[in-house]
């Protein structure tokens, strides 16, 4: 597997699909995660480390909820683009939705 060059990824796209899924899982803390997602999508550039930090804490935290393993297909292609605009600081994302470069 290869990750996309950060500049073909449209970021604002991906967070708001990562925004969904996460929000779907009806939990208060994926809530505040898609929350965070939101915001960070809003921006015209978004932080890549409150977008790195937020990913991990929420995919983390996630993986222990009922209807993570349903989501995960839905979430693999948007952290996997998301991991490639974050660059280096993408990689850890991926074993979180059982990816691997």
């Amino acid at each position: 597997m290869t990750l996309p060059p950060p500049e073909q990824v449209n970021i604002q796209a991906e967070l708001a699909a990562l925004q969904a899924i996460l929000a779907g899982l009806n939990d208060p803390v994926t809530t505040g995660i898609a929350a965070k997602l939101e915001a960070e999508a809003a921006k015209p550039v978004p932080d890549k480390s409150v977008v790195a930090t937020t990913l991990e804490t929420g995919l983390t935290y996630a993986q222990n909820l009922q209807g993570f393993a349903e989501a995960i297909e839905k979430l693999r292609p948007p952290v996997q683009n998301a991991a490639g605009w974050l660059g280096e600081h993408g990689a850890k994302l991926l074993p979180l939705v059982g990816l691997m470069l």
